[in-house]
């Protein structure tokens, strides 16, 4: 291609508010600023506030981690993709608006950004790879976007005030400790395309007191609901009793309430009552 475009190196430190121009005149050509370079702005602890250009298609990895500073970012319609790392640990970012046309956002994009409240995913979202919201501590509610297919490993672990989520009904997998300890969480519906839910999905979901599986879910790891110690009924949609994956528990059970009482389709009744999902809870009721 003949395209000439610019990238974003990095910054001088000791200045707060940081704007990235959509195009820088040289030669008498107008040039397109389009990629922050990774780790550009790396611990930089001196920005406060970022302004990025309307030509912006990438933000690079790790371009702002560890900018401990940072209170606020102005991302523009016609950025694509958010890398791994990008906004990691930035302790003080507490509101974050990603456009409509971001398709990708890389793991651990925000994780450990503490103090994150309010989140706006766009529409066009597939996917929400593993910690990308890792120990965001601070974030309330999140509307997750309605074609999401994959919620990744961790990739809620530890949102300790994030209220009951809306899982969308176009999601088919859950990963390992996508909601682990979300201590808010009271009722959850798993959707019915989910078929497998990884281990230590909802663990120490200390609050959790109903949870829905749908009618597609085939496997689950004994874990999944290890620590649920407040969880009083568990409904399983699905006609025949999921796959039950490992040993982590001497006494087989899942390490959650044992006043849990498992409700299941009524014509498929005696079959859970055979299987190990009769075996962990003492009472299995027709739903």
């Amino acid at each position: 291609s003949d395209r000439r475009e610019l990238v974003v190196v990095g910054h001088d430190k000791g200045i707060h508010q940081v704007e990235i121009p959509s195009k820088i005149k040289i030669d008498n050509e107008e040039l397109p600023v389009t990629i922050i370079e990774r780790e550009s702005f790396v611990r930089n602890e001196d920005i406060g506030h970022v302004t990025i250009g309307g030509c912006m298609d990438r933000i690079g990895y790790s371009a702002f981690a560890n900018c401990r500073g940072l209170c606020s970012i102005e991302m523009p319609d016609g950025l694509e993709d958010i890398a791994e790392n990008a906004f990691s640990t930035c302790i003080k970012l507490e509101q974050v608006v990603i456009p409509n046309s971001v398709f990708r956002i890389g793991s651990f994009a925000f994780t450990e950004c503490f103090a994150l409240k309010s989140v706006t995913l766009p529409n066009t979202l597939y996917r929400i790879e593993d910690a990308t919201f890792f120990r965001c501590s601070a974030l309330e509610s999140i509307s997750l976007p309605s074609k999401l297919h994959y919620i990744g490993n961790g990739a809620f672990g530890s949102c300790h005030r994030l209220k009951d989520i809306q899982i969308p009904d176009s999601v088919v997998e859950i990963g390992h400790q996508a909601f682990q300890e979300c201590t808010s969480f009271q009722r959850i519906v798993v959707p019915n395309k989910v078929s497998s839910i990884g281990g230590k999905a909802f663990m120490d979901c200390k609050n959790l007191r109903e949870l829905t599986l749908g009618k597609s879910v085939e496997v689950v790891e004994d874990t999944f609901i290890a620590g649920c110690y407040g969880l009083r009924s568990l409904k399983v949609l699905a006609s025949i009793p999921p796959e039950i994956r490992g040993y982590t528990y001497n006494n087989g059970s899942f390490a959650c309430s044992p006043e849990c009482v498992l409700y299941v389709p009524e014509e498929s009744l005696h079959e859970y009552r055979q299987s190990r999902w009769g075996a962990v809870f003492k009472a299995v009721k027709a739903s």
